[in-house]
C-alpha cells in the first residue's frame, strides 16, 4: 500500500478524526453523562479531520474537502436522499477528478487573462507547437488556436469528463485544436517547443526533470501558479494584482 497516496492519507485523516470523536462520546458516556449534540459531533469530525490533513501535509485544497465532507454527509443524511444519488455523485466526481487520484492533480481551471498572456508570450518567442498538460475543459487550447491558427495546439487530459467536454467544445467551435485522453507522463516532450502546465505543486519536481531530459534546447516550459522547487524561472509573465504568476523556464 502506498502511504504517499493522497487517497490513503485522506482516509487516514478521516479515520483519526472518527477515533477522536468516538473517544469523546465514550468518555462522555462513562463520566460526564451530559447530552451531546449530534451536530457538534459532526462539526468536531470536520475540524479534527482538517487538522489531521494539515499534519499529514496534504495539498491545501484537501483541507476544504476534509472540512465539508462530514458536514455534507450529515446534511445528506438529514435529507434522506435516495441511494442512487450517491452512486451518481461518485461516478461524476470520479470522471471529473481522475487525475487527483493518480497524479495528485485536481481540476484547476485557468482564466482567459492567463490564456492571453501565454498567447502573447509564445507569439513573441516564435513558438509553433504547444501542448497543455491537464487541459481540463480545453479553454486555453481553444483560445490560443483561435488567436493563432498557424500554431499547432494540443491538450492532453486524464479525466474523461473534462476531455469529453473539450471535444464537444472543439466540434461546436469547429476548431482545429486537438485533444487527447491520456496521461501526460507517457508522452515524449521532445516533439513540442512549448509546454503549458496548470497542475499542482505535487508533480512539479518530477515533471520538470522529465522536461529537462526530453525537451530540446531553447524550448519553453510554462507552469501557472506552481513554480518548480529550487529552480529559478527564466521569465515571469506579467500579471495584475490578485492573479497567480506564470513561471517560464527556458530549457
Amino acid at each position: 500500500m502506498n502511504v504517499q497516496s493522497p487517497v490513503i492519507r485522506a482516509l487516514a485523516a478521516q479515520t483519526l478524526a472518527l477515533f477522536v470523536v468516538a473517544s469523546v462520546v465514550f468518555l462522555n458516556q462513562s463520566t460526564l453523562h451530559a447530552p451531546l449534540s449530534i451536530i457538534w459531533l459532526w462539526l468536531l469530525q470536520a475540524v479534527i479531520a482538517t487538522l489531521c490533513c494539515i499534519l499529514l501535509r496534504q495539498e491545501s485544497w484537501w483541507r476544504y474537502i476534509h472540512f465539508f465532507f462530514p458536514i455534507l454527509a450529515y446534511a445528506s443524511y438529514q435529507l434522506a436522499l435516495p441511494s442512487y444519488i450517491y452512486l451518481i455523485a461518485f461516478i461524476f466526481l470520479l470522471v471529473l477528478h481522475t487525475a487527483s487520484f493518480k497524479d495528485r492533480v485536481p481540476y484547476f481551471p485557468s482564466r482567459k487573462l492567463v490564456w492571453d498572456r501565454v498567447h502573447v508570450f509564445l507569439q513573441s518567442r516564435g513558438a509553433t507547437n504547444l501542448i497543455d498538460l491537464g487541459s481540463g475543459l480545453g479553454g486555453l487550447v481553444l483560445y490560443i488556436k483561435h488567436k493563432n491558427p498557424a500554431l499547432t495546439v494540443k491538450g492532453i487530459e486524464l479525466a474523461p469528463l473534462p476531455w469529453l467536454i473539450s471535444i464537444l467544445r472543439r466540434r461546436l467551435t469547429k476548431s482545429k485544436a486537438k485533444f487527447v485522453l491520456g496521461d501526460f507522463q507517457s508522452i515524449n516532450f521532445a516533439q513540442y517547443d512549448a509546454i503549458f502546465a496548470y497542475l499542482s505543486s505535487a508533480p512539479m519536481e518530477q515533471l520538470y526533470a522529465k522536461a529537462q531530459k526530453e525537451m530540446r534546447k531553447n524550448t519553453l516550459f510554462l507552469s501557472h501558479e506552481f513554480p518548480v522547487p529550487d529552480v529559478n524561472p527564466s521569465y515571469l509573465l506579467d500579471t495584475p494584482p490578485g492573479e497567480s504568476t506564470t513561471y517560464v523556464y527556458v530549457m
